[in-house]
């Protein structure tokens, strides 16, 4: 690496949770498109998640909303 080289890094936190399962959260989740095609959206790369589907994935996981810093 070059001098002067600064990595970029995607600011992350993470928070303690559970695995949940995603077939019931398929029809209420704003990213999906078409729920026959919900996998699609994962495929390519980066997408905004909106605070709803936030709340609604990690209400699903246990996880803690105030950890969460929205």
């Amino acid at each position: 690496m070059a001098d002067g080289f600064v990595a970029w890094r995607r600011g992350v936190s993470y928070v303690a949770a559970q695995e949940a399962p995603i077939l019931p959260l398929i029809d209420h989740l704003d990213f999906i498109e078409s729920p026959k095609r919900w996998g699609s959206k994962l495929r390519f790369g980066l997408f905004e998640v909106s605070d709803h589907d936030i709340h609604l994935i990690a209400g699903a996981m246990n996880a803690s909303i105030r950890a969460l810093d929205l």
